[in-house]
């Protein structure tokens, strides 16, 4: 294995306004690479996730704005992860 991805489970935090969604932070480690890192929004109700990268913002609402939402299986790792502890 030459790299991998960690989500940051300590450090979740949880929208108020919109339940079930979470913003992790997620890691990504490889081989003789420096670590990088973004935060992802998760939605856990609605089974998707989206990089908060460039672009992305939150509306008044604070939903989510910007940002390419990608559908995920119940069983996506990040998800998983995200959803368990937030």
């Amino acid at each position: 294995m030459n790299r991998f991805m960690a989500v940051d489970v300590e450090r979740i935090q949880s929208n108020p306004d919109q339940p079930g969604q979470h913003i992790a932070n997620i890691y990504l480690l490889g081989r003789w690479q420096p670590v990088r890192s973004f935060p992802v929004a998760v939605d856990c109700t609605g089974h998707r996730r989206a990089a908060l990268v460039e672009g992305a913002d939150f509306d008044a609402s604070g939903s989510v704005a910007g940002a390419a939402w990608t559908d995920v299986p119940d069983t996506d790792p990040v998800l998983a992860a995200t959803c368990a502890r937030g």
